[in-house]
């Protein structure tokens, strides 16, 4: 029997809007190569706490020039898709042509 329900809706207990902008600093830190988290990918984020995540990733990414990092991220591992496929199936592919 549920005896007691608790809410945190407003970072009383846990404050999740400090957590979600370090994130988004250590993520632009990964994508850049940076020795340390990035520290506006946090200013950047304080203009916003409380926007849907979409709209907060878009800022930060905006902000932080970081679309030309993750294109050729996902460039990167497109290519490195393929040529697992290919290498998977091509000769099968050859074989029936």
């Amino acid at each position: 029997m549920i005896r007691a329900i608790m809410f945190d809706l407003d970072g009383t207990l846990v404050q999740s809007e400090k957590l979600k902008a370090q994130s988004y600093a250590i993520a632009a830190q990964r994508l850049l190569g940076s020795a340390e988290p990035d520290a506006r990918a946090v200013e950047t984020y304080r203009e916003i706490v409380g926007a849907e995540r979409h709209i907060a990733s878009k800022l930060v990414m905006e902000q932080l020039d970081l679309e030309s990092y993750l294109k050729r991220r996902w460039l990167s591992l497109e290519c490195r898709r393929q040529r697992k496929h290919w290498a998977h199936y091509g000769w099968q592919f050859i074989a029936r042509w």
